[in-house]
């Protein structure tokens, strides 16, 4: 197991963990940066999606 408070002192955190998560489209978008009004992105795959 990896011990984050060194880290977390380091990058001045809390030691508290933090868990997040997101629908792969969500994430998607994130992860492109499509985050901003009048940003679109079109996610092909077994389910067709276009998120604007």
């Amino acid at each position: 197991m990896i011990r984050l408070a060194p880290y977390a002192l380091r990058l001045r955190l809390s030691e508290e963990p933090i868990v997040a998560g997101a629908g792969d489209n969500a994430a998607g978008a994130v992860g492109i940066v499509a985050i901003n009004p009048n940003q679109a992105f079109l996610s092909l795959g077994t389910s067709g999606i276009f998120c604007c």
